[in-house]
């Protein structure tokens, strides 16, 4: 009995003694921050990612009050408050709150990235809050948001609402859903195939095959350029006999998309075949240097001809230097306009209408460096000085060749000609040219400098 007693009392003593413990155990361990001192602490912090590491703690409590305080916090002005908040709000799975961060995207520009971002990474969960968000009365711009974030989570949610919007002859968005089908839901090729009859939808299709089909798609381009009028088709063709045509279709193409009436097939083909070149397409070149109306033509074409080393380019390439650089460029096109809607980025970056100063000024340096190399020589940047090295070679360019300055009513004009006339010959100077074939001056001088020059083919006539 007694044995017994002192048992319970050592069990007892025991049970307090790891209750002290505990207790003590328990005071000195930090306690949890409450989420109202994680919301201060993110208004006082200086730092855009303390704020965001202090969102993400006080979204993982994911308690009410914690939901709470986030939501106040993206109504903050400072736009790293509002990331916090982001942050924070995304760790919640929770209905009520997709539908406030949609509504941050659509007009919270500050943060409608981070929210696109984020609502992608939640997949099927936010889908509900997009789809209504979408169905809601909202602008076009709006919706492309929505969908974009849609899209970007790649759900089959997703994927079946882009394609209850695609089969919507009626809908506006029908171009921008096909577009991120294509871009997000790669494993949809028969489906997308399927369209190409789509009028509205055609051009992204074509653009589609393109990219992602096979050289057995060839048939189909060559199709297009027998019979298609359609300048967004024809240079999405231009695009498909570059990647599968043979050099002869290349060659044959291009040269065609060089004699196009409409520039803008002009400038696709210019930049489709950039690699492309043979004698015959050198001289289609230089005639579009000479004839294109616009400047951004005329440019486009003069750098493809600075690629070659041929000196018969010199004439075509000298007076693209005295371009000066114009603001007024042609309107766009309807195939321009209709490459715009339909999303097709690489099909308007073939048209090159994307003509600004520093696009002219690096072609211009690259029509500098091909004189360069053709001359041998470098006369600076000056049209001025290019011209006068060019007749003096004995070019012609636009009409002025060194046989008119042997006769020109300038006399330093005439003093310049005679020296270039006798070193073309291939005398040192005049003094050389004099003993070897008598001496003479004036006209006189001039007229057998003239018909000397001429018997060894100079100056070179311009075709164009």
């Amino acid at each position: 009995m007694h044995e017994s007693f002192r048992r319970v009392q050592e069990v007892k003593m025991l049970a307090c003694a790891v209750l002290i413990v505990s207790c003590a155990a328990a005071s000195a361990a930090p306690a949890e921050p409450r989420a109202d001192s994680f919301y201060q602490a993110i208004l006082k912090k200086k730092g855009l990612e303390e704020k965001r590491d202090l969102g993400r703690r006080l979204g993982r409590l994911r308690t009410p009050e914690a939901k709470e305080l986030l939501l106040k916090l993206l109504g903050e002005r400072s736009y790293w408050d509002q990331l916090a908040a982001v942050d924070g709000l995304l760790l919640f799975e929770d209905g009520p709150v997709y539908a406030r961060l949609v509504q941050e995207l659509l007009r919270n520009h500050m943060v409608e990235d981070q929210v696109s971002q984020g609502l992608r990474r939640h997949g099927a969960a936010a889908f509900p809050a997009l789809a209504e968000a979408y169905r809601s009365p909202i602008d076009k711009d709006g919706r492309a948001k929505v969908l974009a974030a849609m899209a970007g989570a790649r759900a089959p949610a997703g994927e079946k609402f882009l394609k209850e919007i695609v089969a919507d002859a009626e809908s506006e968005d029908r171009g921008q859903a096909m577009r991120l089908i294509i871009l997000d839901y790669p494993a949809n090729d028969s489906f997308i195939r399927k369209l190409s009859a789509d009028p509205a939808l055609r051009p992204q299709v074509l653009d589609y095959i393109c990219k992602n089909g096979s050289a057995g798609d060839l048939p189909r381009f060559t199709d297009i350029l027998a019979r298609s009028r359609d300048a967004v088709e024809l240079v999405i063709a231009y695009r498909a006999v570059r990647r599968w045509g043979d050099s002869p279709l290349q060659k044959d193409v291009y040269r065609s998309s060089l004699r196009a009436g409409d520039e803008s097939l002009v400038r696709g083909g210019l930049r489709v075949f950039k690699e492309v070149r043979s004698d015959e397409l050198r001289g289609e070149l230089s005639r579009v240097v000479r004839q294109a109306s616009s400047q951004d033509t005329r440019m486009l074409a003069g750098e493809r001809l600075a690629d070659y080393s041929e000196s018969d380019v010199v004439p075509y390439l000298v007076p693209l230097l005295q371009e000066e650089y114009s603001v007024t460029q042609p309107s766009l096109s309807r195939a321009i306009a209709g490459v715009l809607s339909a999303g097709i980025s690489d099909a308007l970056d073939s048209y090159n209408e994307h003509f600004n100063r520093k696009v002219f000024d690096g072609q211009r340096e690259s029509i500098l460096g091909g004189l360069r190399r053709i001359a041998r020589t470098d006369n600076g940047t000056s049209y001025d000085r290019w011209l006068d090295w060019a007749v003096a070679d004995g070019y012609t360019v636009k009409g002025r060749n060194l046989i008119q300055d042997l006769f020109s009513g300038y006399p330093e004009k005439r003093g310049r000609a005679v020296v270039s006339a006798v070193k073309l010959l291939g005398y040192r100077d005049l003094d050389e040219f004099s003993r070897k074939n008598g001496s003479a001056s004036g006209s006189e001088l001039s007229l057998r400098l003239a018909r000397m020059l001429t018997d060894k083919g100079y100056p070179k006539d311009e075709k164009f």
